[in-house]
């Protein structure tokens, strides 16, 4: 493990565009807060129970370019901030194009 906090991987902010589609179909529009190559920080107005399994669409805009790629995530954790909720989510499904792209960002190979 990496980081002193025990990680996998670094987080690196992210500042994405994201809507998340909860298991009943609901759609949230939400901000993913940072990024590593497990998971995701999402700044949400829904406060999703816990192993919650959520459907991303995030717009990524990187190094000029902006395209938008498709995940399955589970919360793992979720606190209110102010007039939002952070949920911590681990990605589960990610194409393996994506899944590179967060290594790499991650790491601040890219």
């Amino acid at each position: 493990m990496s980081s002193e906090e025990g990680r996998r991987s670094p987080r690196r902010a992210a500042g994405w565009r994201c809507i998340a589609q909860a298991p009943d179909k609901s759609m949230t529009i939400c901000k993913v807060e940072n990024a590593s190559a497990q998971g995701f920080l999402l700044d949400t107005e829904v406060q999703y129970p816990l192993n919650t399994k959520l459907m991303l669409r995030i717009e990524v805009r990187h190094s000029g370019k902006t395209w938008e790629f498709l995940c399955i995530v589970i919360v793992r954790h979720s606190v209110i901030r102010k007039a939002s909720y952070m949920a911590g989510t681990e990605i589960e499904k990610i194409s393996e194009k994506d899944e590179k792209f967060l290594h790499d960002y991650s790491f601040n190979i890219i």
